[in-house]
């Protein structure tokens, strides 16, 4: 199995955080190692302020003022910097990472996420584009760090797959 690492935060009136990971290794419930982290830039310590390194912001209606990306230096689980996804309006917005993958190898996708006031739709979510699977939603985490994985196992002929760290989803606007 493979796993997947990260943050991401909201603000406003959506607050999400989160520190996620793609990872090779079993079923296990703890987390992998860093180093096995497929993602570039995990931990998003590398941006520019507003895109973190190795990742893109993207969502559904793309009018201008509806979704804000932007990077926070500090102020993750590990105190360490975190990429924001703010919904001004309702949106299905997200920071996005295509990584390679094995066919037939099982994924694990996972993260610590906070939000706040996430309300309707899919709220805060792990995904895996165009698969219509996410992680546990979380519409608000009451100010603490909260836990969610999701598996997937890549499909014959597959040889990547991109990771969505998402407020909103398909069809279902936050």
């Amino acid at each position: 199995m493979t796993s997947l690492r990260m943050k991401l935060a909201a603000a406003t009136a959506l607050t999400l955080l989160c520190l996620a990971s793609l990872l090779p290794g079993g079923f296990a419930g703890t987390a992998a190692a860093d180093d096995g982290n497929l993602l570039v830039n995990g931990m998003f310590e590398e941006h520019d302020g507003t895109v973190p390194a190795g990742w893109e912001g993207d969502c559904w209606d793309r009018e201008e003022g509806y979704s804000l990306f932007y990077v926070e230096p500090t102020g993750g689980a590990d105190g360490g910097a975190v990429a924001v996804v703010e919904n001004v309006e309702l949106n299905d917005a997200r920071f996005q990472q295509t990584v390679p993958v094995e066919k037939g190898k099982l994924y694990r996708l996972s993260g610590d996420i906070k939000v706040e006031g996430a309300g309707g739709g899919w709220g805060a979510t792990l995904s895996f584009k165009d698969t219509y699977t996410y992680s546990e939603p979380i519409f608000d985490t009451g100010g603490q760090w909260k836990h969610v994985e999701l598996y997937g196992r890549a499909g014959a002929g597959q040889k990547d797959v991109t990771v969505y760290i998402r407020l909103g989803g398909y069809g279902n606007l936050t």
